[in-house]
């Protein structure tokens, strides 16, 4: 879900390798553009829950920022499994982000906040921001 690559790019300065993960051959495209010069990133093209199963390490951190209908589920069985240190979860759909927590939750991540924001006032619409930890 790694969009045009912005917390991808927010990342490769903290991190040692960044793989950012995204369906949109448009997105892609862009993110070319935006990542320009950045060595230790690298995207790869598909859906997040049929790249997944191809990594060959685990990762030490996840950023998930799915569209509005959350995470596929294969996506959190993912990373139940690999038990990262952090996991953020950006969403855009409060219902969503609940089941995926309840799911992440029930696998053994711990939730350690959820940061409601107000990106579009006087509107039903609320992005979240959760951190999760092992």
């Amino acid at each position: 879900y790694a969009g045009v690559g912005i917390f991808a790019v927010l990342m490769s300065s903290l991190a040692r390798q960044v793989l950012a993960i995204e369906e949109s051959e448009a997105a892609l495209k862009d993110a070319s553009v935006n990542t320009l010069g950045i060595e230790n990133l690298e995207f790869r093209h598909g859906k997040v829950e049929q790249v997944l199963r191809s990594l060959e390490k685990r990762p030490d951190a996840v950023i998930l920022d799915p569209p509005r209908a959350g995470c596929a589920r294969e996506v959190l069985e993912a990373v139940i499994k690999w038990a990262p240190h952090r996991v953020v979860y950006v969403s855009c759909d409060p219902e969503t982000l609940a089941r995926d927590l309840a799911v992440m939750a029930e696998g053994g991540l711990r939730i350690d906040m959820v940061e409601p924001i107000d990106m579009f006032p006087q509107t039903h619409h609320v992005e979240c921001v959760a951190t999760l930890s092992t």
